[in-house]
């Protein structure tokens, strides 16, 4: 029997799991940890995922992620791609470091989120790494429970679920947390409906209706319609993305349009170089600049966000001939 297809829709909540092959160390260092970590950030803020817990075990990862437009199975291929392609340069391996497909168990939020988050926070503490997960440093649990910023995961929502007040709720999920320290291994997380749904049968339903009603093939979207949307919501010059200057806002404009043609239609950078006459390493290097600017900026996020989305909104299912306005 062939592998059945992951299940996608924006606003889609995944307890993800990745092993590492034949149970071998995934992480060999702090440096390692931190690799994964900055990985993970990146393809975050790329893709637009939200992040509500994780843990990093010796010789596995838990993730609780929440998608947007983009299906998990993309940020999860890159992730895991290049933390492998660190790994094995380091120490000289070759070969696959993780256990075959990850494992991604579509949730219920209204009925596990909080759980779950409780369930990966714990996760040392059933392995007796440690006698609380506040003594874990490889966890997002310490984000939830100090005043610091924890740029990898988002817990407001989840606290604001305990208490109005900012160190009240921090309190309150600490307990939550340690109230569940004797509940051992949950084999309910895991024993799922079909072997990828954690919810009862309404959810399911519901999981069923928004598959069947999202669009199966939007249209492409070409380079033309996507530099001009960009032009018109930044208020800026076609004629001034296509000119040779060297100014500020002509260079933001070029890597929004090409970063946004890579998230709607997987348009390769080498087309994007050649629209404009720019060179295609110079390109990529300002595109990480980018990517790191738009998670950064909470008013160029949403600016981005609102525009993808207005695009999106745009696209209508593909026509029979399979005509594009790439130009």
């Amino acid at each position: 029997m062939g592998r059945r297809p992951r299940v996608h829709f924006p606003g889609a909540l995944y307890h993800v799991i990745v092993r590492g092959n034949q149970r071998q160390a995934t992480f060999r260092s702090d440096a390692d940890r931190r690799r994964y970590l900055d990985l993970l950030q990146q393809y975050r803020t790329r893709y637009n995922f939200h992040l509500y817990a994780y843990v990093l075990m010796s010789n596995h990862v838990h993730l609780l992620l929440e998608v947007g437009e983009t299906p998990l199975a993309k940020a999860m291929q890159g992730l895991q791609q290049s933390y492998t392609l660190y790994f094995n340069r380091k120490y000289k391996l070759v070969g696959h470091l993780f256990q075959g497909r990850y494992k991604d168990i579509l949730c219920d939020r209204d009925g596990y989120l909080l759980e779950l988050v409780r369930y990966i926070h714990l996760n040392p503490v059933r392995s007796k790494t440690v006698d609380t997960p506040g003594n874990y440093a490889w966890s997002s649990h310490r984000a939830y429970v100090s005043a610091g910023n924890n740029e990898n995961v988002e817990c407001d929502w989840i606290l604001k679920q305990f208490s109005p007040q900012p160190a009240q709720a921090r309190k309150l999920f600490d307990r939550f947390v340690l109230d569940g320290t004797g509940m051992g291994h949950r084999e309910e997380f895991y024993a799922v409906k079909e072997q990828r749904y954690l919810g009862d049968e309404e959810f399911l339903d519901r999981v069923d209706r928004k598959i069947n009603t999202e669009p199966s093939r939007p249209r492409p979207i070409g380079l033309a319609e996507i530099e001009a949307a960009v032009c018109r919501h930044f208020e800026l010059s076609v004629n001034l993305l296509r000119s040779r200057s060297k100014e500020r806002r002509g260079s933001f404009g070029r890597l929004l349009v090409a970063w946004m043609a890579q998230e709607l239609s997987g348009t390769a950078l080498n087309q994007v170089a050649q629209r404009y006459n720019r060179d295609q390493v110079t390109f990529s290097l300002g595109l990480k600049v980018l990517r790191q600017k738009i998670g950064q900026e909470p008013g160029l996020r949403r600016d981005v966000e609102k525009l993808l989305s207005e695009l999106r909104t745009e696209q209508k299912p593909e026509r029979q001939s399979g005509e594009s306005n790439q130009k």
